[in-house]
């Protein structure tokens, strides 16, 4: 695969006419005098290739595991949680598409049904062999993201972890478990990140031992990163604006090996993926939207630039508190323009990750790259930013995906926690 300059404008495209590719401004609009609408440079597969199997869209952020429920069993405690969570992930789908009133109430009460079929199998359980209580978990979960009722997501997710934790990471190494493993992980650890809570997917056991048949692919291994991101926020928090410089310089240094091994990460993606040296993730690409090959370009790049800004914003909080001129590590001194830079491209990602196309699982995946470009561009402030703020909204609220805006307006706080906003 590699990076190439389609050669037809916007402009062009849309008319339908034949293009010649010049630069500032194609031919046909010059002498039309219409405005030229640029160019994409965009991710492009060679018709001779093959796409790499780790690379499919598959591999995403959210819905993966679904393609694994129809070998789950639908029989006893497990199974009727499983059938009543599903109904009330497809209740709350279609609530989504109705404006009457009555579409919520009648997702709610499957809602409640649910609960109530997952809250007894819990409590049946013998915390073995999960995987459909785990599967209902999760329908349940994405429910509540779709609904306007209170959210009951932490202790979800909190009963799914100690599922998980209580199999081992070898349960999870091949079969079906893998399958709902590999599913499940990365929004898992993104909600760790945006509560700022540890997740005990990032140690050495849990990022190797379940990937041992199967190597893990690069959204996979971002996530691994992304697990210590979530461990590092929370140590952050728990020690608090009470810092003694010998805790502040430790939390650098994490915070350094972290970036390290994004900037590692980005070094081994590119490659593989786009097999031009000079393609540079850092920087803006000159359009209004970024066109992706697939979801799992798009997941994969939205998060490797929020997990970079986290990072950065981070130890920039932490220089702080040190209260001494002390350079930054040269791993996290990222100059603004490229974190500028990261954040525009997140809202530029937001056309292609809500079309019909991808469906929810485009939408969802985007909530924790939105919410920190969002944070980041309102701190920075000025007209272009607000206006691209703006205009991603408006963008989403066309589409009905109102849940991710909601979210992204939350009081919640990724970058900089409430208690340490000046």
């Amino acid at each position: 695969m590699k990076v190439r300059e389609r050669t037809v404008c916007h402009t062009c495209r849309d008319r339908k006419l034949g293009c010649d590719g010049k630069l500032p401004a194609c031919s046909q609009c010059l002498h039309s005098d219409r405005s030229c609408g640029g160019y994409h440079f965009i991710p492009t597969q060679k018709s001779t290739e093959t796409r790499p199997k780790s690379l499919t869209a598959s591999s995403r952020i959210c819905g993966a595991w679904m393609e694994i429920v129809p070998e789950l069993t639908t029989t006893g405690h497990q199974g009727k949680a499983l059938q009543a969570s599903i109904r009330a992930f497809a209740m709350a789908i279609l609530s989504q598409k109705s404006s009457e009133a009555s579409s919520i109430v009648e997702a709610l009460a499957a809602h409640g049904t649910a609960l109530r079929s997952v809250h007894g199998a819990i409590r049946n359980s013998q915390m073995r062999k999960p995987d459909e209580l785990s599967a209902a978990i999760m329908f349940l979960t994405l429910s509540e993201v779709l609904l306007p009722c209170g959210s009951s997501s932490e202790s979800h997710v909190a009963a799914l972890v100690q599922l998980m934790h209580a199999q081992g990471p070898s349960y999870y190494s091949s079969g079906t478990p893998y399958g709902l493993f590999i599913g499940f992980r990365p929004p898992i650890v993104v909600w760790h990140i945006w509560n700022r809570k540890a997740i005990f997917l990032g140690t050495p056991d849990w990022a190797t031992i379940p990937f041992q048949e199967t190597p893990a692919d690069p959204l996979q291994s971002l996530m691994t990163i992304g697990a210590c991101i979530a461990t590092m926020l929370e140590t952050m928090d728990v020690l608090g604006s009470s810092f003694e410089p010998r805790q502040a310089l430790a939390c650098l240094g994490s915070l350094k090996d972290i970036m390290a091994t994004l900037d590692n990460w980005k070094e081994v993606y590119t490659t593989s993926i786009f097999q031009q040296e000079d393609h540079d993730l850092g920087k803006s690409i000159p359009m209004d939207d970024i066109l992706y090959h697939d979801i799992t370009e798009a997941n994969s790049l939205t998060h490797y630039w929020a997990f970079c800004i986290i990072c950065a914003v981070q130890a920039q909080s932490l220089q702080r508190q040190l209260g001494v001129a002390r350079a930054l590590p040269l791993e996290l001194a990222i100059p603004e323009s490229t974190l500028q830079s990261n954040a525009v491209s997140i809202m530029r990602s937001v056309r292609y990750l809500t079309r019909e196309e991808v469906k929810l699982y485009g939408a969802v995946s985007l909530m924790l790259p939105l919410k920190v470009s969002d944070e980041y561009l309102e701190r920075l402030g000025g007209s272009s930013f607000t206006a691209l703020r703006k205009s991603a909204t408006q963008s989403i609220a066309l589409t009905g995906h109102h849940y991710l805006n909601n979210f992204v307006s939350s009081d919640l706080r990724i970058l900089w926690p409430m208690q340490n906003v000046n």
